[in-house]
């Protein structure tokens, strides 16, 4: 589980005026590899599926922000991980 080892750096949450470039249109599901180094850079992320098949792609996965995380107290040496992060976006209404 990620929180054993990192953290998101930032408790702000961020309001957004608009969908960003980023996020598909309409609903569905993905998940992906992130990797966080030991400095706590997210460096990269991998996509593994996308429900439907082509909402989510590689392409806009890339243009997602790279997120900054700090060491847990359960990781004082700052071990590198690869997580897989599922996500949704559902309808409103």
């Amino acid at each position: 589980m990620l929180t054993q080892y990192w953290k998101h750096d930032s408790s702000k949450i961020i309001m957004l005026s608009g969908r960003p470039d980023w996020l598909p249109k309409g609903a569905g599901k993905a998940s992906y590899f992130i990797t966080i180094d030991s400095n706590g850079q997210e460096v990269s992320k991998k996509l593994i599926n996308s429900t439907p098949e082509g909402w989510m792609t590689q392409k806009l996965l890339n243009k997602m922000p790279k997120q900054q995380y700090k060491a847990s107290e359960t990781n004082p040496g700052k071990q590198p991980v690869k997580v897989k992060i599922s996500s949704e976006v559902k309808r409103m209404g």
